[in-house]
């Protein structure tokens, strides 16, 4: 039994050792994603119990590190084909680690850090370990691996010195930590020498867990509904949400490309630069669309009970979509596609549009402002359809 599981544990390797044509998420990585649905929700939760300025700042600092620990994952198991048990046992683990974090995420900014701090930074040690492992035992990736762990290293020390001290200088060790860590990677590949060739597939899991948001985007709509019973106005209003959400959908995979990374990885640094872009910028487009998960269901309900938009309620929703719009455009005009400038100009416009229906939406009412809203991103989609061809052409690039 004990040669069986050794036989088990070999080393990893780069996932250029055998060519694939087509490669896509394994049913572990899509495993993986799922178990995030609870982190992700949590943090729409907290958005919602606390619809205020701070609200919003908190929502966005927790963001971030949930964020960075899925994206250095996936990142490891995209460079590294370990078919052994190492890397499968070191996902459920940080799976399992995830679930736990998330029980800690209401109290991290009030008085329960400490908690937060210690899930966070197990979490990423698995991340170094790994990365360790791999600096011995594939020759060709170990300049890449080495270096990766002591950035990571470098910037999750900022994470335990924090354990010393109290907020505000606290979160500013986050923040610190959290900047070295997500900056050091384009730094590396800019560095070495000899990049690795490597077969990526994190267009895909980017596509993934975008699905994974926007999930929580359409509980929202949801979610609303459930205690109006569906009057005339929530009814609207979550059909509206419900539209956004799906314009969302087609703007982001409209111009899908499965081999963005790739290029990046094979070009100078210039394309280091704009691949930054595109894999950082993906952040503020999964952040927007959690939030408008909940600045829809909070206007669901505002329109039930015939309120008005209020306070940070009316900038979670009118943020998040042209901030989706925004961010978006650029990611895929940084992803070296030929992104059409009229396509930019249109979209930009979007989003001033949604800017001043912002600052109108008091004197419109929320049902008539919400279908404004939509329209405007109906209007949009109905623009680029001609310009990128039919609703088949898309799904068949996804």
């Amino acid at each position: 039994m004990s040669k069986n599981w050794l036989q088990l544990v070999t080393p990893p390797a780069l996932h250029d050792r055998t060519p694939i044509a087509d490669r896509h998420a394994t049913w572990l990585e899509l495993f993986f994603d799922l178990v995030f649905v609870v982190a992700i929700a949590e943090l729409g939760h907290l958005l919602a119990d606390s619809l205020t300025i701070d609200g919003i700042t908190e929502f966005v600092g927790l963001f971030v590190p949930v964020w960075w620990v899925w994206s250095t994952h996936s990142y490891y198991g995209d460079v590294f084909d370990q078919d052994d048990v190492v890397f499968p046992i070191a996902s459920i683990v940080v799976m399992l680690g995830v679930i736990i974090w998330s029980f800690t995420f209401p109290a991290a900014l009030y008085g329960g850090a400490v908690a937060f701090i210690l899930v966070y930074v197990f979490l990423r040690l698995v991340n170094i370990g790994l990365y360790l492992i791999a600096s011995r035992t594939v020759p060709e990736a170990r300049e890449l691996a080495t270096k990766s762990s002591i950035g990571n290293a470098i910037g999750l020390s900022f994470w335990i010195v924090s354990l010393a001290v109290s907020p505000p200088l606290q979160y500013g060790l986050w923040a610190v930590g959290l900047i070295i860590e997500i900056s050091w990677t384009p730094v590396v590949y800019m560095l070495l020498e000899d990049v690795p060739i490597q077969r990526s597939h994190m267009d895909e899991r980017f596509g993934l867990f975008t699905i994974v948001v926007l999930g929580e985007s359409i509980l929202g709509v949801a979610s609303g509904t459930t205690d109006t019973n569906w009057q005339a106005t929530a009814a609207i209003i979550a059909v509206a949400g419900f539209l956004i959400a799906v314009c969302f959908w087609w703007l982001y995979f409209a111009y899908s490309d499965s081999n963005i990374v790739n290029r990046f990885i094979r070009s100078d640094w210039i394309g280091a630069i704009r691949g930054s872009l595109y894999v950082y910028g993906h952040l503020p487009v999964f952040a927007c669309i959690t939030a408008f998960g909940i600045g829809i269901e909070t206007t669901i309900v505002a329109g039930a009970e015939g309120h008005e938009f209020v306070g940070a309620s009316q900038l979670i929703l009118f943020g998040s979509t042209a901030g989706f719009l925004v961010t978006v455009t650029i990611i895929q005009w940084a992803g070296l596609h030929a992104l059409p400038r009229s396509t930019i100009v249109t979209r930009f416009v979007g989003a001033s549009i949604i800017l001043v229906l912002a600052t109108v939406s008091s004197h419109l009412g929320v049902l008539l402002t919400m279908l404004l809203l939509a329209g405007t991103f109906i209007v949009l989609v109905a623009i680029e359809i001609p310009r990128i061809g039919s609703t088949r052409g898309i799904e068949q690039s996804i």
